[in-house]
């Protein structure tokens, strides 16, 4: 009777631990963007490109790695989301020029 006792105790326990761990998870991914930053994805590129992008917004320097989600300030995520749209812009650019189109002024 002891023993079962001890094991429930037991099992009860690593809930409480799992449980735990599963809120602070939660909480991470969830974070209020009340403290001014956003969750990004920064997606992998070729295989010899560098494992890390590199952003610079006022002055501060940031390593964000490639094939993760990364919590920055809105600053930064609004500085990467338009230099892929200038590269999209560029590609689309490069392309009616390949094709012998006129570029519109994009």
């Amino acid at each position: 009777m002891a023993e079962e006792k001890k094991k429930a105790a037991e099992v009860t326990e690593a809930a409480e631990v799992t449980e735990a761990a599963e809120v602070t998870e939660a909480a991470e991914v969830t974070a209020p963007a009340d403290d001014g930053r956003e969750d990004i994805f920064i997606p992998r590129g070729p295989k010899n490109d560098d494992p890390n992008l590199f952003v610079s917004v006022n002055g501060k320097n940031y390593l964000l790695p490639r094939g993760q989600k990364s919590r920055v300030p809105h600053e930064v995520a609004e500085e990467i989301h338009r230099a892929w749209e200038a590269e999209e812009i560029r590609t689309r650019n490069e392309e009616k020029l390949a094709n012998g189109e006129p570029l519109t002024g994009e």
